[in-house]
């Protein structure tokens, strides 16, 4: 079968999603479906980020996504499926179905508590993914990914790369004077079919928390942490057991915080201290920003952090910005920081055409040996509504990648993007 023919095999599968919904009804409440169908056809020089590679691709990809919403005014249900299918042109042999990719939320309300509960499973081809496009998946406290730095090391772009991630927490005494939250989350990342010189390897985590938070007036609270966390990566593991001691200081529309930690990683002793603020803005505006210092096993102090931001601007126009530094351990490699940050602006142009920028770095750094990976792609988007459920986009994106004075390489792509969106109370 020809690359053609296969890729007109795999629309054919998925194109009769186009013409679902149409009979549902007009309004039922708070349940909503949704089906998401896109064809994407994009060109991209030195797809490997190689700096002795050229080489380019010609890459079609049709996605199929669905979802169910419920929500009351104490309970939310939500639950994504999607899939799809990749061809590049310029390999006679590809043609590949990923996924399925799927995600479920569930959040109840109490008079005095709560419940969140949050899973989710992402099937990758290694072939078509790099680190930058891991910033996507950040989980809702922002965590970066424990394979940011090597599959930034690794060029090896064969495999499947599938992540298991689960998130849960239960809250008693949210509206009153002391109360008490337990939380437990849990990630997985396997690979398979890997190419002999690959150097991915799978990992998991585990970590567990009791916090527990007195008001010891109406603007000041206290709160004491006990958390534990287990990691493993390879044959590597580690342990993590600490103790965290909080103080905030609430206002109208910003809140201060500080808190001392004490944790406990393989047997060392590791100390850390932060300050953190939270403020609101007119027109929805949020502003979090955290920063503090680390001791590493050498007994150094390194900065650590995370901040975002997200304001209107206008009636038409919002910017964001997030940001996250963290340091890890690893046994072999010692010890190693990681950096993300990711900022975009989107403005609508006339009433059914907008515009998007958006910016995304992520940096690693191993202080053993004073080595630095960074990978950084800047992106512009042009939308367009053709009706109520089509939509067009184009766009261009720049990707650069550093490893030092003699490893920069840079890739440039250009797509183009037509999809039918839309929503129905069922």
């Amino acid at each position: 079968m020809t690359s053609a023919a296969r890729l007109l095999s795999g629309i054919a599968v998925l194109t009769p999603v186009l013409f679902v919904g149409a009979g549902f009804a007009q309004d039922d409440g708070g349940r909503r479906i949704s089906v998401d169908l896109s064809q994407r056809l994009e060109g991209e020089t030195n797809v490997d980020l190689d700096p002795d590679d050229e080489d380019g691709a010609l890459i079609s990809t049709t996605r199929l996504g669905f979802g169910l919403r419920t929500a009351t005014p104490t309970t939310a249900l939500g639950l994504r499926f999607g899939l799809s299918y990749r061809e590049d042109f310029e390999d006679e042999d590809s043609g590949d179905l990923e996924g399925p990719n799927a995600s479920l939320n569930y959040n109840r309300l109490g008079a005095n508590s709560s419940f969140t509960f949050g899973t989710s499973y992402d099937s990758q081809e290694v072939e078509y993914l790099d680190a930058l496009d891991l910033l996507d998946f950040l989980d809702e406290d922002g965590e970066i990914p424990v394979d940011l730095s090597e599959l930034e090391d690794d060029r090896e772009r064969t495999g499947t790369r599938r992540s298991l991630r689960f998130d849960t927490a239960l809250a008693y005494g949210t509206d009153g004077p002391y109360g008490v939250t337990f939380r437990l989350s849990g990630q997985d990342i396997s690979y398979s079919d890997l190419s002999d010189a690959s150097t991915l390897e799978d990992a998991s985590s585990l970590n567990t928390s009791v916090t527990g938070r007195v008001d010891l007036n109406p603007v000041l609270s206290a709160s004491t942490t006990l958390r534990y966390r287990w990691a493993e990566e390879g044959e590597d593991r580690e342990e993590t057991a600490g103790l965290g001691l909080g103080l905030d200081y609430r206002q109208p529309v910003v809140t201060y915080g500080a808190s001392f930690d004490v944790n406990r990683v393989d047997g060392d002793t590791r100390l850390g201290i932060s300050g953190r603020i939270a403020r609101s803005f007119p027109a929805e505006g949020q502003l979090n920003l955290s920063l503090g210092l680390v001791q590493t096993a050498n007994d150094d102090l390194i900065w650590n952090g995370s901040a975002s931001y997200n304001q209107p601007l206008s009636r038409l126009s919002a910017v964001n910005v997030g940001f996250r530094r963290a340091v890890s351990n690893d046994p072999d490699e010692g010890e190693t920081t990681n950096s993300v940050l990711s900022a975009g602006y989107n403005r609508s142009l006339t009433r059914l055409t907008s515009f998007g920028l958006t910016a995304q770095v992520a940096r690693s750094e191993d202080l053993d040996i004073d080595e630095t990976d960074t990978s950084a792609r800047v992106s512009a988007t042009v939308s367009r509504r053709l009706t109520p459920d089509w939509s067009v986009t184009g766009g261009l994106s720049h990707t650069m990648r550093d490893e030092g004075d003699e490893d920069r390489a840079t890739s440039d792509a250009v797509f183009v993007q037509i999809g039918r969106s839309f929503q129905s109370p069922f």
